[in-house]
């Protein structure tokens, strides 16, 4: 519900958002109520037909392990050049974390032991300065990742629909 609450009090802001997304955490509760879902990619979506756009990190084992979820959450925002895709290969087994933030505006963390998401603690702020924390501890995953644009997100995109037996093109 924290993400759904963070997009609903962004919705009255007229300045682009860009959003910076980073996950290791399991993502089947993001993805395994449809309706859910669809609402979150809806109210995104109005927020990006505002501009800004979507950065997001995803570790490539998590990435492997949660493809077709991946896919299913992030296609519709790919296709319509939204989001910037970056691959993680520091991976941790046993702690898995999350951050959402939207611009200077909203911050969401979670953090996780294993792929048990039901007991843990999210938080959502608008602090300016947690949420600049939470940018520059951002920032330190995006120096290990590296960009998935252009030649090798097409390659990501094809390797997955091959994964998923989906055509996507």
């Amino acid at each position: 519900k924290a993400v759904l609450t963070a997009l609903t009090m962004l919705e009255d802001k007229t300045d682009p958002i860009n959003f910076y997304i980073y996950s290791d955490e399991n993502i089947e509760w993001f993805t395994e109520d449809p309706m859910y879902l669809k609402s979150w990619q809806h109210q995104l979506e109005k927020i990006l037909d505002k501009g800004g756009e979507v950065t997001s990190i995803f570790c490539e084992g998590h990435l492997r392990n949660h493809a077709k979820l991946g896919l299913k959450m992030w296609l519709p925002f790919i296709i319509k050049g939204k989001v910037k895709i970056f691959a993680d290969i520091m991976e941790d087994d046993i702690y898995h974390k999350t951050l959402f933030i939207a611009g200077n505006d909203i911050g969401i963390i979670s953090s996780s032991i294993g792929d048990d998401t039901m007991h843990t603690t999210t938080i959502i702020t608008d602090d300016p300065a947690t949420i600049q924390t939470l940018h520059k501890e951002y920032d330190e995953y995006l120096k290990n990742a590296t960009a998935y644009n252009g030649n090798r997100l097409g390659l990501l995109i094809d390797r997955l629909g091959e994964k998923l037996h989906l055509d996507i093109r």
